[in-house]
């Protein structure tokens, strides 16, 4: 739901399956003619991971997709969602344990390393700003969690409070975000955010279809770069790169579950 608001009126809002009453309404002639029209319009990947460059399996698909009418429609995967001019706030009230709050913060451009770095310090490193500060400091939450919609610009930040302290929450968030934009982190947190990038991409799986995906991220990123030079890119960056790159992070959506349970406790106080 919070991501159907952050991106409402664009094709990100759709859930991937669609929704469920629309799913059970279609037939299987109109399933047939989505298939077809797949088969003429989709944006079509096919890797072949060989221990050496084997140029005949490409010519061999070429010709079997040649009797098929292909009409392919370009794709653009980055497709950044618009900043609005103002927050847009929307709740819900749901039979669930605890308030989940979901803020979402849009930008214009900042280059992958920074972004890496801006990203691993703010909620990703053991001691984040936002883990330290919400969390284990202040105790306003019971979690909270930073992902990062790279194609759409966006990131979210998804936290478990209690209603009461929602607004105390929001305010705890900004002020992580103006810590960042202030350059006020230390230099042990910039080393983290290096070296836990550096790990992950190490610990990365050699199956076949984790190197056809990780080529595959590559060239829709399009961003030829390895994770060594990726990792030697982040050491480069500054705290002054973090800090102007914060000051980009436009806050767009505040979305609140609200627990059931804890409406009723409030309404009967």
């Amino acid at each position: 739901q919070a991501a159907a608001l952050t991106f409402s009126g664009e094709p990100a809002a759709i859930p991937a399956h669609g929704f469920r009453p629309e799913a059970e309404q279609i037939t299987a002639a109109q399933a047939y003619a989505v298939w077809q029209n797949i088969l003429r319009t989709a944006f079509i990947e096919i890797a072949a991971v060989t221990p050496a460059p084997k140029p005949q399996i490409a010519a061999l698909l070429q010709v079997r997709f040649g009797s098929l009418n292909r009409q392919p429609v370009p794709v653009q995967f980055e497709a950044p969602s618009p900043i609005q001019p103002e927050i847009r706030t929307e709740s819900e009230i749901m039979p669930v344990g605890q308030t989940k709050l979901v803020l979402t913060y849009k930008y214009e451009n900042i280059r992958r390393e920074v972004m890496l770095m801006l990203c691993s310090i703010l909620g990703w490193i053991a001691d984040s700003l936002l883990f330290t500060n919400l969390r284990e400091r202040c105790g306003l939450c019971y979690y909270c969690l930073l992902s990062h919609a790279a194609f759409k610009h966006t990131l979210f930040i998804d936290i478990g409070i209690d209603a009461a302290n929602t607004d105390a929450v929001r305010k705890a968030v900004a002020a992580q975000i103006h810590a960042l934009q202030a350059g006020d982190f230390t230099d042990d947190m910039m080393q983290k955010a290096i070296l836990r990038y550096a790990f992950q991409a190490a610990a990365a799986s050699d199956t076949i279809s984790d190197l056809a995906m990780q080529q595959m991220l590559r060239l829709r990123r399009g961003d030829p770069r390895s994770p060594q030079e990726i990792t030697d890119a982040m050491r480069k960056v500054t705290r002054a790169d973090i800090a102007e790159a914060a000051k980009q992070l436009q806050p767009d959506t505040v979305f609140v579950l609200r627990a059931e349970q804890e409406e009723a406790e409030a309404d009967d106080i």
